[in-house]
């Protein structure tokens, strides 16, 4: 009984040690965080971005925090709760114009409200590798945020 018990314990905590959330539950407590005015930047970035530069006075994370403030000001006046997360397979032909390796398509994302696409997001090994993306010609470019 007692080692049937000790394989429980053992269990229940290595299973708290378990990916935190699957890609879309990461995605919405990212958009949470974001539209959340009392979030720290810094916090959102350490807590769901890839990002490996550490150093906060770089013109690289100036960048990301500047990314992260201009979809803050996207996001603000929207209600979050509604809206909805596809992946790459589920959007509209016409929006299949990212230009990425198709065996990375897994991991694209878009956040929409209504039929408009908020921000297309890359999600890989439980962090989010971007959230901004360039228009070259009609399709979009992912800037990959990890070095």
């Amino acid at each position: 009984m007692i080692k049937y018990s000790l394989l429980v314990f053992i269990f229940f905590f290595a299973s708290l040690g378990a990916k935190a959330y699957d890609d879309t539950g990461l995605i919405n407590a990212f958009i949470k965080s974001v539209s959340d005015p009392k979030v720290k930047t810094d916090d959102i970035i350490s807590n769901y971005l890839c990002l490996t530069e550490k150093n906060h006075d770089s013109e690289y994370y100036k960048l990301v925090v500047s990314q992260v403030e201009l979809l803050r000001k996207d996001l603000a006046n929207l209600q979050v709760e509604k809206f909805k997360i596809l992946k790459y397979s589920e959007f509209p032909e016409a929006e299949k114009v990212i230009l990425i390796d198709s065996t990375e398509y897994e991991y694209v994302y878009a956040v929409k409200n209504g039929k408009k696409t908020v921000v297309n997001l890359y999600v890989k090994n439980n962090k989010i590798s971007s959230f901004v993306t360039m228009n070259k010609g009609k399709l979009k470019i992912f800037f990959i945020l990890c070095k």
